[in-house]
């Protein structure tokens, strides 16, 4: 179940890559700092839980194609079990509070650069 989450949780990132990766061309511009920007949706150089949250519910509602609130293996090739939304919601915030090493609420570049590659990256092919 765990391995799933992650995975599942990690597509949040591989979303936000792709999709700020299309509009950005300078080479040093990573998929990282794509996904960081896009998140830090008020462009504070810092990410809210509230953002993160959001970001990734958002990916969640994305796979689930049926709607019914569980993304399972038909919706997401490597889902071993299950997920719904509640066992997603606990995923991101556990990951959340780990990556907030001075446990100020956000993540400022940083932390999100240097935090394990856990469920909203790893999607994304992110292995550090």
């Amino acid at each position: 179940m765990q391995r799933t989450l992650i995975v599942i949780a990690a597509c949040v990132f591989a979303w936000g890559t792709a999709a700020s990766a299309a509009t950005q061309t300078s080479a040093a511009y990573t998929g990282a700092h794509a996904t960081f920007d896009q998140i830090d949706g008020n462009s504070a150089g810092r990410i809210s839980f509230e953002e993160y949250r959001n970001f990734g519910v958002g990916v969640f509602h994305g796979l689930d194609a049926n709607h019914d609130g569980i993304v399972d293996a038909k919706e997401h090739a490597s889902a071993t079990t299950d997920v719904d939304i509640v066992a997603f919601n606990a995923a991101l915030r556990s990951w959340f509070d780990s990556a907030d090493t001075n446990k100020d609420g956000y993540l400022d570049w940083d932390e999100w650069s240097a935090a394990p590659v856990g469920p909203a990256r790893s999607a994304a092919g992110e292995t550090k």
